[in-house]
């Protein structure tokens, strides 16, 4: 019985969503280009790293996502159909897709991008993504504080141009939720 209790509440807290509207981010990861996308244009850099952001962007949308995952194999539809729309819809919005593996967090990997790499790509190609993909090894992760997959940050500007994080889902992430954000910077922004 005390472990169905203590399942059921790993599977809440794991299904959960996170708002946190006072979170300075400071954080200067690099993340290499692990797949540049048949739909990427010459904006897309071969590192990214959120200082890297255009002034102009009010809001940074990052997706961590492994290949080994189920709910981030559930949630591609709905990435995938973000990613279609939302530059022609969405000027204030940066939307970045980050891979790894699950090894990576518990830190089996020990930082081999080309073994990540290759997973990916096997995954992007399976799943027909058109969208770039960075690449995250254990370190990256660390310092996002990835604790599992897949996991997705919304981060908002303040006028001072610093990114706040706004808020963090622990699961597969909806269309609607991504829209919901890129829609109502200025109603949900109060820095």
């Amino acid at each position: 019985m005390k472990i169905k209790f203590i399942f059921a509440i790993i599977i809440l807290g794991l299904t959960c969503k996170q708002e946190n509207k006072a979170f300075l981010w400071r954080g200067n990861v690099n993340l290499p280009l692990a797949y540049k996308g048949s739909s990427a244009d010459a904006e897309t850099p071969p590192v990214f790293n959120m200082q890297s952001v255009s002034k102009d962007k009010k809001i940074l949308i990052l997706n961590f996502f492994a290949p080994d995952c189920p709910p981030c194999i559930e949630e591609l539809p709905d990435l995938k159909a973000y990613y279609n729309e939302y530059k022609s819809k969405y000027n204030d919005v940066e939307f970045r897709v980050v891979g790894s593996l699950l090894s990576s967090v518990a830190g089996e990997d020990d930082g081999n991008k080309e073994l990540i790499s290759a997973e990916l790509l096997k995954f992007i190609n399976k799943h027909n993504i058109s969208y770039p993909v960075y690449l995250a090894t254990k370190k990256d992760l660390d310092e996002f504080n990835i604790t599992g997959y897949p996991e997705t940050f919304i981060f908002f500007r303040d006028k001072n141009k610093e990114w706040y994080l706004k808020r963090k889902y622990i699961s597969a992430i909806k269309k609607s939720d991504l829209e919901k954000y890129s829609k109502n910077y200025e109603y949900q922004s109060s820095y």
